[in-house]
């Protein structure tokens, strides 16, 4: 791939393709560090301004749940960026792989607050990311850190400067679906469809319903985010109403980021998971139907709960829902 790569790291796994270019884990042969390596084609000077944009943006960046960016250079026709390695997974398949297909309110108001935190972080530094979705978030294995990636398509605010139609479809805003420019606005918007996977394991609204762009921007116009309905009974008033403001159809109305890190739901910490007192002891039977009904969809929580497990029990729930580790891309 190029020998100032091969001098300086030693390519441990492919870990998957990100917008621009392959990923691997790494190690960094000066200090033995992993890092992931973001490895993309690189053909033309304005293509290696382009990369190199992604890492000065990044280089310049200290946030702890932003990507962190560790070194650039060019070999032959590549570009390389060297990234802080965060195992785990996307966002994406963390809530496709876990039991009930969507995220307890708790799991989702935590990884909310930590991807909105980083949102506003960029915005205070006057910079858009332009594709925020939940295949650009990485999540541990245990749903306790975040952290936001893919800087490829993420801007400057330049004064006067307007920026184009860019990212993902079904995560844009309704203004750049009506062909505004990107603003800090959008970023909320896409921050507000992640918490919406999250809570629902599904997007409001998918481009692919609909032959044509002009039809899937009605759509949106036409069908606002309510959060009522009896799916919708099982979160809080104030988790509603996070997701109603990132949502709101009007750019106008809808919150700034570092407000939306303001408010009740996201500020108030976390509650302690307490153990259920309808019984002391929760049988193997008990626990299959609270899994199956998503009420407890994690393995951990469910063996939590019964406070007495009975050891063949825990085995049948251990086959039932063990899942392969996934590691995806940057």
């Amino acid at each position: 791939m190029g020998r100032e790569l091969e001098e300086n790291y030693d390519l441990l796994e492919k870990i998957g393709r990100g917008s621009s270019g392959q990923v691997f884990r790494a190690r960094r042969k000066a200090d033995e560090k992993e890092v992931a390596l973001k490895v993309m084609s690189a053909t033309s000077p304005d293509v290696v301004a382009s990369r190199r944009a992604e890492f000065e943006i990044l280089s310049h960046l200290s946030h702890p749940n932003i990507v962190q960016g560790l070194d650039f250079f060019c070999s032959g026709s590549t570009a390389v960026i060297a990234l802080s390695y965060h195992s785990g997974s996307t966002l994406s398949r963390a809530v496709r792989d876990s039991a009930s297909s969507c995220l307890m309110e708790a799991d989702s108001k935590r990884l909310f607050r930590k991807l909105i935190s980083a949102v506003s972080y960029l915005h205070e530094h006057r910079i858009v990311h332009r594709d925020v979705k939940a295949d650009n978030i990485l999540v541990s294995s245990d749903l306790m850190d975040l952290h936001l990636v893919d800087f490829n398509t993420a801007r400057p605010l330049l004064e006067g400067g307007a920026l184009t139609m860019t990212g993902t479809t079904e995560y844009a805003a309704p203004e750049v679906l009506n062909g505004e420019s990107p603003s800090e606005q959008h970023d909320v918007w896409g921050a507000g469809l992640c918490l919406h996977w999250m809570l629902m394991g599904a997007l409001p609204q998918c481009a692919s319903g609909y032959s044509t762009l002009r039809k899937f921007a009605a759509a949106v116009h036409a069908m606002p985010v309510t959060c009522q309905g009896s799916r919708w009974e099982a979160f809080s008033p104030e988790c509603r109403d996070v997701l109603r403001r990132c949502l709101t159809i009007s750019k106008h109305q809808r919150p700034a980021a570092m407000l939306v890190l303001h408010l009740p739901w996201v500020v108030e910490e976390l509650p302690v998971q307490k153990r259920r007192a309808t019984s002391p002891t929760m049988t193997f039977d008990d626990a299959i139907e609270l899994w199956a009904t998503s009420t407890i969809p994690s393995l951990p929580e469910l063996i939590l709960y019964m406070e007495r497990p009975d050891p063949l029990g825990v085995f049948l729930l251990v086959r039932a829902t063990t899942r392969q580790d996934t590691t995806d891309h940057y």
